[in-house]
């Protein structure tokens, strides 16, 4: 649904509010609704994964006679050994619940794809079998966007946003482990890498700083990656403040920007020389750039009033690049490009777009292959969803929800709204008024009336052979829809305001207005003669409703103030009463039975139980990939159109105890802890994990920050895990500038906090329940009380400390830990730097590790046994404690709930550990550590 007329602005504004938040440490807190979260009994209440079709196309790479197409949440495999047919053999979905995951650029190296899935992290399919691509292996870190790859000599170079340039061993594929990162930050602005390639000794990296005093600004960096483990920055390659992509060929770099393309000589790396630069105008906004023999090619996006596609220059005299070829690809513009052999393969809105290059003077379209659909607004019927993108109506089978089809499509303006009647769909076409299609044939939908309005048609309710339009600046319009080729006005009513969404029921109209309209009743009793009878003015502009029994639910933008979801009783249409109002967004709604169901744009999508429709309460929320536009509820089923996403098909579950699908599970980031054959020293010392991957944990990466962090030296963490079937292990390395232990309450000074929902039940109050906290100075508790039932030891290190647990099998109460247990999980780190109370509390995933909730992260056990990097293991170690715990005070939790108890220990004697781990290697330690730090969600493990 496109409430507002403006939709490429709407566009640019979400692309914005995306970046500004999953760059910006100011933008790291998530708010939560206060009264808003799930209730103890309906945290069994789950949206899952079902089905999925469509996107838009955004990434392409080649290799021989295949084609990999990144299109939606797909890795689609496309046979191109005949370019005029290309013929798709087989895809993969890279399903994720991050916010913005989707593959954004593909680098293929022998028989695997590696996959920049923005906020996805990097993803790893086999194509060994064409037809049957298989994802194999996964890196992510909280809060990071992997933006490009390059794949070199066995190691993957990641530019992440705002993670800088990451470094990944993928000897095997299926497990890649950071090895090295360069980043650079200081208390003003971080280094982003957008794009990167390497060769030789040395990666070139477009990087980008955003400066709270001097705004953004873009170059080329040089970085030394000769040891992978640790690159170091050597020069600055090019500073045109507006750098776009780089390839790398013959001793040259080849730098788009803005404007057009830079020829830098880097034959001496540590000195690159500009040689040449040429304007690319018209085209501008370069997004891909790659070389093949003398000739530069590139695809730009930017000013549609301007070419679009794809650019050739020739660079037989660096010196001297010459533009010699345009091809303005058909109504559309691209996003990527790969070069293979007389052929260019471009990633466009209309499809991957195939162009012959034989002479780069003279191109021409070669063949297309195009499956994409960016879905704005859905309505189901029977077995078919009806699907309007920017340019028409699609019908899809959903006969089998699990593969939807794309079955026809006709081009219907630029719609916004569809709803369905028999064999017709009536579509919100803008300032194409209405249309009327009919769909009796689902392969060739056909249109047959239209009505044109004064306004833009944004919205359409279908009641009693009739249509009732939100027509913007043109009122509300009462059309007769009985002979549907032939629409015919019976009634309207011009507003004050601009009508932007609307519900009737019975004898009554509700309007939605933007620009300070609010909400406006109307008596439809007559429909030539629509009258209004009641008004409610919000504070802010009106663009979404929806009507359930005698309450109207209101989204009204409310700027700059927190977007509002405002309840009102309409039981008496002449006087609407706001009766509660909650900080939510919301681009369309649904209402089933006693579910409200929340379109949230990039937020995806919540439900509400409306039992009680003053109080709603959140349920259940999924992320879904794209930009969450429009939702409906048929039967079991959630239609969400997701724009980039395509259409996604969920499901509402209920179950007491449930197992989270390996597609979709609820929460966050997924956390993954390889076996080991000997459990670490808990003793303060990493050494013994000194090979072992990790999780960072900082200003950028958490999702929930109270106070401030001013820079990473002043709190920031890496984490990893490993297991034995006895106990979880840990190990903490936090960055600290001020260490402090002054207070009584363990949570106002620097402490670590770890929170476990071990049967992952959301119940909270279980003994698989923990919150496991150890301070700086040593002090250990589980939910606020003292304890010694796992094992901790602590030590001051320069620029900070450390901390190694033992969390054994028997204290978890969780069950046996064996190979694909999964837990709820989720890590809060407290920072004081001045004495008394904390000045900083920061977690990882959701915003607490005590109070159970369907959105804390998750920590699953993986089976692949490693070994700590030591020559000679000891087979036998008896972890001792190192402090013996006294408390003083009361104890209270630090998370935001309290335990109906608040025990006062009695003792302060040494504690006896419950459990003391003790492993016997079961083979020669001859594997090298692996550990992944972070599987995406989903991933039980790789395969």
């Amino acid at each position: 649904m496109k409430p507002f007329p403006h939709s490429w602005a709407l566009l640019a504004l979400s692309a914005l509010a995306l970046t500004v938040a999953a760059m910006s440490p100011s933008f790291a807190v998530r708010s939560e609704p206060g009264d808003m979260t799930a209730a103890p009994g309906a945290a069994s209440v789950f949206l899952e994964y079902v089905g999925q079709v469509g996107g838009d196309i955004n990434a392409v790479a080649v290799q021989g006679n295949y084609a990999y197409v990144g299109m939606g949440p797909y890795v689609v495999v496309v046979d191109v050994s005949n370019p005029a047919k290309p013929v798709e053999v087989g895809r993969v979905g890279l399903y994720s619940d991050q916010w913005y995951a989707r593959p954004w650029v593909l680098t293929v190296v022998g028989n695997y794809v590696y996959v920049a899935d923005a906020s996805g992290g990097m993803r790893v399919v086999s194509v060994a079998d064409p037809g049957k691509p298989v994802e194999v292996g996964a890196y992510t870190a909280a809060g990071l966007h992997v933006m490009d790859i390059a794949v070199v000599g066995g190691y993957a170079y990641l530019a992440t946003w705002p993670g800088g340039l990451r470094v990944l061993d993928v000897a095997n594929p299926a497990h890649p482990v950071e090895v090295g990162y360069y980043k650079n930050c200081d208390d003003t602005f971080c280094w982003w890498a957008n794009r990167v390639a390497v060769s030789g000794d040395y990666a070139f990296v477009v990087a980008t700083s955003r400066d709270e005093n001097t705004g953004e600004h873009s170059w080329m960096d040089v970085i030394d990656v000769s040891d992978p483990t640790h690159p170091y920055y050597v020069t600055r390659g090019d500073d045109n403040d507006s750098c776009e992509d780089v390839v790398v060929a013959d001793g040259y770099a080849y730098v788009t920007s803005y404007l057009g393309l830079d020829v830098v000589d880097v034959t001496h790396p540590t000195h690159p020389q500009s040689v040449g630069s040429v304007s690319t105008s018209p085209l501008r906004g370069a997004t891909s750039v790659t070389v093949q023999g003398h000739y530069v090619y590139f695809t730009g996006n930017y000013y549609p009033t301007q070419a679009y596609g794809l650019k050739v220059v020739s660079v037989a005299n660096p010196a001297h690049p010459a533009v010699v070829g345009v091809y303005d690809v058909p109504g559309s513009w691209a996003a990527d490009l790969a070069v293979a052999g007389s052929y260019a393969y471009a990633a466009a809105a209309n499809g991957l777009q195939i162009v012959e290059i034989a002479d780069p003077t003279q191109l021409r379209q070669a063949g297309v292959y195009d499956a994409t659909l960016v879905a704005e607004d859905v309505a189901v019927a029977g077995a078919s969803a009806y699907v309007v993108d920017d340019k028409g109506l699609w019908v899809v089978d959903v006969a089998n929800v699990s593969k939807p089809v794309r079955k026809g499509f006709t081009g219907t303006g630029s719609p916004s709204d569809v709803q369905v009647a028999g064999n017709y769909a009536y579509v919100a076409a803008k300032w194409d008024g209405m249309r009327v299609v009919n769909v009796a044939n689902a392969a060739a939908p056909i249109e047959v009336g239209f009505y044109v309005t004064p306004g833009w048609v944004l919205e359409i309710a279908l009641n009693g052979g009739l249509a009732y339009l939100a027509d913007y600046y043109g009122g509300l319009r009462v059309v007769d829809v009985a002979n549907p080729p032939k629409p015919v006005e019976l009634g309207f009513l011009d507003t004050p305001g601009e009508q932007t969404d609307l519900s009737v029921a019975g004898s009554y109209a509700y309007l939605a207005e933007g620009y300070g309209g609010g909400l406006r009743i109307v008596n439809v009793a007559n429909p030539a003669k629509p009258v209004e009878v009641g008004s409610l003015d919000t504070p802010g502009s009106v663009y979404d409703l929806a009507l359930v029994g005698h309450y109207v639910y209101l989204v009204d933008d409310l700027y700059p103030a927190a977007t509002r979801l405002r309840v009102v009783d309409v039981s008496v249409p002449a006087q609407p009463t706001e009766v509660a109002s909650y900080p939510f967004d919301a681009a369309d709604i649904a209402i089933a039975g006693k579910y409200a169901f929340l379109a949230g744009g990039l937020d995806g999508v919540r439900v509400l139980d409306i039992t009680d429709p003053v109080h709603p309460v959140e349920v259940a929320h999924y992320d879904t990939p794209g930009d969450a536009q429009g939702v409906t509820v048929a039967g079991d089923y959630v239609y969400v159109a997701d724009r980039n996403g395509g259409l996604l098909i969920l499901r509402l579950q209920t179950s007491p105890t449930r197992t989270p699908t390996p597609t979709a599970p609820a929460g966050g980031q997924t956390v993954g802890a390889y076996q080991t054959g000997m459990a670490p020293v808990i003793d303060g010392d990493l050494s013994d994990w000194a090979n072992a991957g990790f999780l960072s944990v900082d200003a950028f990466t958490a999702q929930t920050i109270v106070g401030a962090v001013p820079s990473p030296t002043d709190l920031s963490t890496l984490v990893r895990a490993t297991w034995t079937g006895q106990a979880v292990y840990l190990a903490f390395q936090i960055d600290d500038d001020a260490i402090v232990n002054d207070s009584a309450e363990v949570w106002n000074d620097d402490e670590i906090e770890v929170g476990f929902d071990g049967l992952r039940d959301l119940i909270g109050s279980g003994a698989d329940d923990h919150q496991y906290t150890v301070n700086a100075d040593g002090r250990r508790t589980d939910r606020a009380i003292p304890t010694g039932d796992f094992l901790a030891a602590t030590r001051q290190v320069p620029g900070g400390w450390v901390v190694e647990m033992a969390i054994p099998a028997s204290d978890l109460q969780a069950g046996a830990l064996v190979s694909g247990k999964r837990m709820g999980f989720n890590l809060g780190f407290n920072d004081d730097d001045d004495g008394g109370a904390r000045d900083t509390h920061m977690f990882w995933q959701s915003d607490d590790t005590y109070s159970v909730k369907h959105d804390w992260g998750a920590i699953v056990l993986l089976s692949q046994i490693v070994y700590p990097p030591t020559a000679t293991p000891t087979p036998t170690r008896t972890p001792t404690p190192t402090w013996t715990p006294t408390q003083t005070g009361t104890p209270t939790p630090t998370g935001t709930s309290t335990p109906s108890a608040t025990p006062t220990p009695t003792a302060t004697a040494t504690p006896t550990p419950s459990n003391t781990p003790t492993e016997t290697p079961t083979a020669t330690p001859a594997v090298r550590q692996i550990w992944l730090p972070l599987l995406r969600n989903g991933t039980s493990s790789p395969q």
